[in-house]
């Protein structure tokens, strides 16, 4: 069956916004055809079926290179704190789930943002308790870096400290991770991918698992993924080598964690915090650690995939790539740092050399940069404005990944997109296109896919998204409010 797809504009992301087209044909769930045509009369005779978009704007399906899709829907099952204010806000949300928690054997919440909490504090294990005292309560920051738990969560988990950072928030994450059925899990999956084709996606990376050899979540995921509703790239969380291998994934690692969050003052900096004058932020690898297990995946022929946000994080990230590397050269290893927030020119000249993928969420400096913002009160006016240089990185020829860091900021593209071309430091801003090509052509890229995904070409995938509005046309600031009205994925709407 032949369709035939008509729109005033439709962007395959080669030359735009010059030429767009405004029809293409679809076999088989691949482009067979993409053009402009005068009178597109003319040509529908050589469809089976003719569906036309009117006037609005076509753009290739979105891709989301950094996702976390099991938190994702797990985010929308359980306790979700975004909207509180204060710490009796908290506490009243988490009450009104507390038959969840009874019949669970434990509630878990998520999204606190302590910025936004009168208090500007954690809610305590003890005022916890006055939800219960009978089951574990885990809550969980926003930047899924640091928690606080109840009582009981304390004594089952015998950790002493009220705020959890670091390893201990870790092993109390393992702790919680523990308790979620097999079924909860496959539920979460497919509601996150729900998620995704809601807002455009239909290719995402999600980084998955953990670090531990019990870790069933890629085998769950692998089971079920043919029946998702968008693809699927996994990158498995993990340095088992093997386990990756035997699943025939091209990379390994995900947020793998050179260091922490910026929120929570964990990411590595070279400089104190300018709201912790003698914290410099953690660095989760010991150097030789580091140097064995990147050095045996890329041995492996297997593209790694780490966790780096500061900009002392990064030297060291870089520096064993650089040391790997030259080792053992890989003409396309296409190796990653999922964040890559505060660097320096040096480290962007390097990783233009080495030929390293950036993986890169806008949507960042839309909560938290600007004047007065969570980067300015934890890193100063200076060292704010360098974060997240989007435009310096383009400029250099490096492909950004673009992604939302799901469920840490919302699983939507043209936020993401809005973000970048609207970015708090003017310098730092990139074009529309850039902005496009970060959540299509450069994401599928980052995966190895850029052969199949990310435009609308002959012989890709016929995935693409339907735009109330033309985002080249319409003013910059406008960008996140576009809808999406219709989404496909290989010429079938779902």
């Amino acid at each position: 069956m032949v369709k035939l797809f008509i729109s005033k504009k439709i962007y395959g992301l080669e030359d735009e916004p010059s030429s767009p087209a405004n029809f293409f044909f679809v076999k088989n769930g691949t482009v067979a055809e993409i053009g402009y045509c005068k009178n597109v009369e003319s040509i529908k005779g050589r469809a089976d079926e003719v569906i036309n978009f009117g006037n609005r704007v076509v753009v290739p399906g979105f891709i989301d290179a950094h996702t976390h899709l099991l938190q994702t829907g797990l985010t929308e099952i359980d306790t979700d704190l975004s909207e509180a204010k204060s710490i009796s806000d908290v506490l009243s949300i988490l009450s009104e789930d507390r038959k969840k928690g009874r019949e669970d054997g434990y509630l878990r919440a998520y999204n606190l943002e302590i910025e936004n909490i009168k208090e500007e504090r954690y809610p305590t294990p003890f005022e916890l308790d006055r939800v219960s005292k009978e089951f574990p309560i885990y809550v969980k920051t926003r930047d899924s870096h640091s928690c606080t738990v109840n009582t009981k969560a304390k004594g089952l988990t015998g950790k002493k400290e009220n705020i959890l950072r670091g390893s201990d928030f870790e092993d109390v994450s393992l702790f919680f991770h523990k308790l979620l059925s097999k079924e909860k899990k496959i539920d979460a999956y497919r509601i996150g991918a729900e998620l995704a084709a809601k807002n455009g996606v239909t290719t995402l990376h999600t980084l998955i698992g953990r670090d531990e050899p019990e870790d069933e979540e890629l085998k769950i995921l692998m089971e079920i993924m043919d029946d998702l509703k968008v693809d699927v790239v996994p990158y498995y969380q993990s340095r088992n080598i093997k386990l990756v291998k035997r699943f025939d994934l091209k990379g390994i690692g995900g947020c793998l964690l050179i260091d922490g969050s910026i929120s929570s003052r964990t990411a590595g900096l070279f400089a104190p915090y300018r709201d912790e004058r003698r914290n410099k932020g953690m660095l989760y690898f010991r150097r030789k650690e580091l140097d064995r297990f990147i050095a045996q995946a890329n041995g492996e022929n297997l593209q790694v995939a780490m966790h780096a946000i500061g900009d002392r994080a990064i030297e060291q990230l870089l520096s064993v790539y650089e040391t790997v590397l030259k080792k053992n050269p890989r003409e396309d290893h296409r190796h990653r740092i999922e964040h890559c927030e505060l660097l320096n020119d040096n480290q962007i000249e390097r990783m233009a050399r080495l030929g390293i993928c950036p993986s890169m969420q806008p949507a960042f400096d839309f909560y938290w940069g600007g004047k007065g913002g969570l980067y300015e009160r934890r890193l100063g006016v200076k060292r704010a404005k360098k974060l997240n240089p989007l435009k310096k990185i383009i400029n250099k020829g490096l492909k950004i990944a673009g992604g939302s860091d799901s469920p840490i900021t919302p699983l939507n593209p043209l936020l993401g997109i809005h973000a970048a071309v609207n970015h708090n430091n003017k310098e730092s801003r990139l074009d529309v296109g850039d902005g496009l090509r970060m959540f299509t052509t450069y994401s599928a890229y980052a995966c190895f896919r850029e052969d199949n995904v990310g435009k609308l070409g002959t012989g890709y995938k016929a995935d693409f998204a339907v735009l109330s509005e033309d985002p080249f046309d319409i003013p910059k600031e406008q960008i996140k409010d576009v809808k999406i009205e219709k989404v496909y994925k290989e010429g079938i709407r779902i």
